[in-house]
């Protein structure tokens, strides 16, 4: 008889300015000093948030108390979350500032001296960060090393299964690569290739990219479609139903949708499901979907939903975005693998 499952469930959450949707350049952070509400909804739960904080909480004295508020209500960690166009130093023609620009917009050196910049900051205040994403999803390979070299351990910016192309942060006429296409990324944890991050390597650094799943069992020729058919051919799926993507947002996906991810993703033997949150949308007006207190508090009750489904299959473990690079290389193998879990 197969051992159960073991789940290690971590939750990350973007930790910025209020709607930064509707304004980049907003520097509200109303919703980083209401952060005690959620975190003591994470803590009755068990979780270990993983707070990823920007340029502009980092340097913001009443949030900074505020995050280590967090610590007396109940364990938790402080990453980094690079939004370029916070961080000096600019561009000499102000082109970082003006635009939200992916930080593989910008030239390595640019990039490892904002990188810089931003790490030292926050380990004025709080331990040296280990976990990283980076805004809007830009990353490259070219980052690797250099994370790696300030003694981050995990990154959590790619997303397998989406092409994030079309979406532009510094304009192509200025230079800029638009969104990566991540459909061939792998979909559970990896060390990747220095030479390209969409393969595993030997990098020291762990990947854990955002979980995404079909809303239905797929084919292995289906699947190939999603990775590397046109883009109308897959939302020609979508609109009819036959195949759809998912991806970990409690915010912005309903709960019978992350249940139907869970289930594909758990058994097909998935190792980590790792959901995507904001700061900002656990808070009324945060987003342009979180109008009012009902909708904020359905993102906790989503949350809460997800651990009791896999609370009922398996044994769950809770932890930061860093332990589970630390037991990665724990994680046991064959019917018994654990399946971690990371929201």
């Amino acid at each position: 008889m197969a051992e159960e499952a073991r789940v290690r469930f971590v939750i990350t959450v973007d930790t910025e300015p209020d709607n930064v949707w509707s304004n980049f350049h907003s520097r509200s952070l109303r919703n980083v000093l209401e952060l005690h509400q959620f975190h003591s909804a994470m803590v009755a739960l068990g979780v270990r948030p993983t707070y990823l904080i920007t340029w502009s909480v980092a340097s913001d004295p009443a949030c900074v108390k505020a995050l280590r508020n967090l610590e007396n209500i109940g364990p938790c960690e402080i990453g980094t979350h690079l939004h370029a166009w916070e961080v000096p130093p600019f561009l000499p023609g102000g082109e970082d500032q003006a635009y939200a620009v992916f930080a593989h917009d910008l030239h390595p050196k640019h990039f490892e001296a904002k990188l810089r910049n931003i790490t030292e900051r926050i380990a004025e205040n709080f331990p040296l960060p280990r976990s990283y994403r980076a805004g809007r999803f830009g990353f490259a390979c070219e980052h690797i090393p250099i994370l790696e070299s300030m003694g981050y351990t995990v990154d959590s910016s790619i997303t397998p299964l989406l092409d994030r192309g079309g979406k532009y942060g510094l304009p192509k006429a200025s230079g800029g690569k638009g969104g990566r296409d991540y459909r061939e990324a792998p979909l559970d944890p990896y060390h990747p290739d220095y030479a390209d991050d969409l393969r595993p390597g030997k990098a020291r650094l762990l990947e854990v990219p955002l979980t995404v799943a079909f809303s239905r069992a797929t084919s292995p020729f289906m699947e190939t479609v999603h990775r590397r058919g046109p883009r109308a051919v897959q939302w020609a799926l979508s609109a009819l139903r036959i195949s759809r993507l998912i991806h970990a947002s409690p915010p912005e996906v309903p709960w019978n949708d992350l249940r139907t991810m869970l289930m594909a993703a758990f058994t097909t033997g998935r190792r980590v499901f790792n959901f995507i949150l904001h700061s900002s949308e656990t808070m009324a007006g945060g987003a342009p979907w979180i109008k009012t207190e009902a909708q904020a508090r359905e993102v906790v009750d989503r949350i809460s939903r997800c651990a009791s489904w896999l609370e009922e299959r398996a044994t769950v473990e809770f932890c930061t975005l860093s332990q589970v690079a630390e037991n990665h290389a724990e994680a046991p193998t064959g019917d018994s693998a654990a399946v971690e879990v990371v929201i």
